[in-house]
């Protein structure tokens, strides 16, 4: 018996429970586990629905992501457009473009959504041991040092404004007064919902249709 087999052998001996079970606004949710589960023998690859994933070596991931941060790298040009040398007489190099997920996908060869599917564990190999080897953490670190590239900005008075909105809508920044209006249009929703699912039960008791029913939030007198 070869040593896949005996591994295989091994988890049978000790089975994993694959299911939950959620009850949820009076509803049962099932949730199932299907990771790991593949038609044997196929290789130990990533999950991802039958579409073959474009990065599946990590360092080669690693390698295009370094070079996405370098290629926005350029010397630094002085006033009268000469070249700016250190004291150790190499060429100072600093940002000339900014750091974008759009542009890191794009280098990678990917488009966003995939990019994201990376961040999400979906490429994730469920026999790696190392997390460094991760998919997910190797794009979220990249990703994490766009945001931080945006939210550096904040403190420049020529990108705050494009650092505030790529913040927000990018990285689900948002201030409190953003939150706490979102949470009152959700609750608009839901008592305009309400509203009318009362006046039609009203109604279908014989109630007069003239009838106008208002919800109001719990006060701290009530």
């Amino acid at each position: 018996m070869d040593v896949c087999a005996q591994r295989a052998l091994q988890k049978l001996e000790s089975p994993v429970i694959r299911y939950k079970k959620r009850e949820r606004d009076g509803k049962t949710i099932w949730y199932f586990d299907f990771r790991n589960i593949r038609h044997w023998p196929a290789p130990m690859i990533a999950l991802n629905a039958g579409v073959k994933p474009k990065y599946t070596d990590p360092d080669l991931a690693k390698q295009k992501i370094e070079e996405y941060f370098r290629s926005c790298m350029g010397p630094l040009i002085d006033r009268k457009g000469e070249v700016v040398y250190g004291d150790d007489g190499k060429v100072v190099y600093v940002q000339v473009k900014p750091y974008t997920l759009t542009g890191l996908s794009r280098y990678m060869g990917l488009f966003t959504t995939n990019f994201k599917d990376y961040c999400s564990g979906k490429y994730d190999n469920p026999a790696e041991d190392n997390p460094e080897n991760l998919f997910s953490t190797i794009f979220c670190r990249a990703r994490q040092a766009v945001e931080e590239y945006a939210e550096s900005r904040l403190y420049d008075r020529d990108g705050q404004r494009g650092a505030q909105y790529i913040l927000s809508a990018k990285f689900d920044w948002a201030t409190h007064k953003e939150r706490l209006d979102d949470k009152n249009a959700e609750f608009r929703r839901w008592k305009e919902y309400k509203e009318l699912e009362l006046k039609y039960e009203l109604l279908d008791g014989g109630e007069d249709s003239d009838v106008e029913i208002h919800i109001v939030r719990k006060t701290k007198d009530d």
